[in-house]
């Protein structure tokens, strides 16, 4: 191990050196900031439905099971009597956003569609529309949770 004495002089130059940086570093009073919009903590990106059973038939292949992707859109038309699901884009991926509100976490999730009504006719065994407000629609779980739809520019929020 190597020792080194420290001369009286760096050792002044190491102590101005260390004043100065707090004083420098040491941030103003903020000012009263104006009050902004939440931001959203996470945003997760998804492929698109055509992508993912893409995906879903490459798994199957790999694994032995070649109509893996095509035995569970059978499952998705059994649950949705059949439709699907007719009126989303299944070509242009999907997103969630977090966002922080108050002391909850909102949840906003963008889907890609081509006719609401349609997409909300091959959820009705999972999801009613209970009410309506102009573009706003209110929609309710089994459970009795509920929920907004927006639609806009082809996308539901």
């Amino acid at each position: 191990m190597i020792q080194r004495r420290l001369s009286a002089t760096w050792f002044f130059w190491l102590i101005v050196l260390g004043v100065a940086s707090s004083a420098v570093a040491t941030p103003p009073e903020p000012a009263p900031a104006a009050e902004e919009s939440p931001r959203p903590v996470a945003v997760i990106g998804s492929a698109s439905y055509d992508r993912w059973y893409e995906n879903v038939a490459m798994i199957g292949q790999a694994s032995g099971n070649p109509d893996l992707a095509k035995g569970l859109e059978a499952m998705l038309h059994m649950a949705t009597a059949n439709r699907g699901l007719a009126g989303l884009d299944q070509s242009r991926p999907w997103a969630a956003a977090f966002v922080p509100d108050g002391d909850r976490l909102t949840v906003c999730i963008y889907l890609p569609v081509t006719d609401l009504d349609q997409l909300l006719e091959a959820l009705q065994p999972f999801a009613k529309e209970v009410g309506r407000d102009g573009r706003v629609r209110e929609i309710e779980l089994p459970e009795g949770q509920r929920f907004f739809v927006l639609e806009r520019d082809g996308w539901v929020v």
